[in-house]
């Protein structure tokens, strides 16, 4: 056996030891995905020196630089960390269902907002701990990091076959395949049971936020056509009393052509409407009378 394959044998072993941590293959499956979208958005590969994927102390770790953005693990538990922004939507109730800080952030040289928050997660899935809002700044916070420096200095300790885990679906579930999850008492007392309820929601605001995203949806536009509803309402109180009337005194004819299809038929006023009182039938009695009356001495 060459040193290559003696090298990727005992990362291969890393690896599964340190997925044995998981609660189950799910856990697992939804921390890759997290991180195959994160450096998907970021837009580094393999070969980009600012990228450090590493299985240091048995922590599944992603750096941009020289910042942790996402981590797996703490103290052989099954712990989701972020780097998140200071001003991260629901800051305080994230930091209030996180656990005990590992560390604080400082400023980066030439950073003047408030540095990024670190804060750990247990006893939920990875997908279900941020909001699809919160991903998504989650997400930005990580892109600005990639401009910071043009090397992460912890790039010695990358892990190819992690970051291969990550990226290439057929090699994970060999890796995966591996891990016996249920071997571990610890870890099957604390498998977390998938609430189908949370993901539905979690589906429904993905789309709702993507939805808000590309400018389909203003809720001053659903205001506005409210109003414009009301204000119908008001202008033509009494209508369907008065195409009564009007039908009845025209003997359910247009009053100019005589068309006598009742459904197509519609009352319409010569002056604007004004009011109910416009609605005001007296004359076009009396005239439609005086009509009727003609037609009966013409025929006597």
């Amino acid at each position: 056996m060459d040193q290559i394959t003696q090298n990727n044998s005992s990362s291969e072993d890393l690896l599964i030891k340190v997925w044995k941590q998981a609660p189950d293959r799910k856990w697992a499956e939804q921390f890759l995905d997290l991180a195959r979208d994160l450096l998907e958005y970021v837009g580094l590969d393999e070969r980009d020196p600012r990228v450090c994927i590493s299985l240091k102390d048995s922590r599944f770790r992603i750096n941009i630089n020289r910042r942790s953005v996402l981590r797996a693990f703490k103290k052989s538990m099954p712990v989701t960390a972020f780097m998140l922004p200071f001003d991260i939507d629901e800051k305080d109730e994230l930091i209030k269902q996180s656990e005990q800080q590992d560390f604080w952030f400082n400023n980066s040289p030439g950073e003047t907002l408030e540095p990024p928050l670190w804060l750990n997660f247990k006893e939920k899935y990875p997908q279900e701990i941020l909001s699809v809002k919160q991903l998504d700044d989650w997400k930005k916070a990580c892109k600005l990091e990639v401009n910071r420096a043009r090397s992460s200095p912890y790039r010695k300790h990358h892990d190819s076959l992690a970051y291969r885990c990550i990226v290439d679906l057929e090699y994970r579930d060999f890796i995966l395949h591996q891990v016996d999850f249920a071997s571990s008492a610890k870890n099957t007392k604390k498998l977390i049971q998938k609430n189908d309820q949370t993901q539905d929601i979690q589906k429904i605001e993905k789309i709702a936020y993507e939805i808000e995203e590309q400018g389909y949806f203003d809720p001053k536009n659903v205001i506005d056509t409210r109003q414009r509803v009301e204000r119908e309402i008001a202008q033509r109180q009494g209508q369907p009393k008065f195409r009564r009337a009007l039908l009845q005194i025209y003997n359910c004819k247009c009053a100019i052509t005589g068309f006598d299809a009742q459904e197509a038929l519609e009352a319409a006023h010569i002056d604007s409407y004004k009011g109910d009182q416009t609605n005001n039938l007296t004359p076009l009695m009396l005239f439609s009378e005086y009509n009727e009356y003609k037609e009966s001495r013409k025929k006597s």
